[in-house]
């Protein structure tokens, strides 16, 4: 579908601008990424370690010097506490590490670039090398002496490519939430999937 789509919106003169933004720039079509247009929350939210965010509003989120800040997401309750000086929220505490292979894991895959030379490659894990290295291997990075940056076919995989890369433990967070979700009746993805591929 994501393959059909994007020759469908590059015939009209589309080009991404992210994983799944799309931007109009006819002539352009040999592009991976237009270089010329970015939607600057997602620079920030998806990019390197010093890009910090301040959300406000109904659910908004807030990265801040290794803290995530949520906003309660249910709008009554947000007002009626906000009218009386009060701010209900969420703070967590990250390692710093994780803001250092940020870019790596989410930039390059939501992006599909990323400056070496904004990233402390010094303290990137070993194992997030060798991944980076097996996607080089299978045609789905490049990597010169300042970038790495998706192949056409890395960019169709741009999502599992960010899943790949992520951390062990945050890999087993979203395994659980899917084999959660997935013990919700009418949520077997799988028996969709089986019955689709049948039809």
């Amino acid at each position: 579908m994501k393959f059909m789509l994007d020759e469908h919106l590059r015939q009209y003169g589309y080009v991404p601008y992210n994983g799944h933004g799309y931007v109009h720039r006819p002539g352009a079509d040999s592009l991976l990424f237009a270089n010329d247009y970015s939607f600057v929350y997602h620079e920030h939210v998806y990019g390197y370690a010093d890009h910090d965010l301040l959300g406000f509003g109904v659910g908004a989120i807030s990265s801040v010097a290794g803290h995530v800040i949520t906003n309660i997401s249910l709008r009554e309750k947000y007002t009626q506490r906000m009218a009386v000086g009060e701010h209900v929220c969420q703070v967590s505490g990250h390692d710093s590490l994780l803001d250092v292979v940020k870019p790596l894991v989410v930039r390059l895959a939501y992006h599909g670039v990323v400056d070496k030379r904004q990233v402390e490659m010094c303290r990137v894990p070993e194992a997030l090398i060798h991944r980076l290295d097996a996607l080089i291997q299978a045609g789905l990075v490049l990597e010169d002496t300042n970038h790495y940056r998706l192949t056409r076919l890395g960019w169709l995989w741009y999502s599992n490519i960010m899943f790949y890369l992520m951390p062990a433990g945050e890999q087993d967070i979203l395994k659980k939430l899917v084999f959660e979700r997935l013990d919700v009746p009418g949520r077997d993805i799988t028996e969709r999937e089986l019955i689709y591929a049948a039809g």
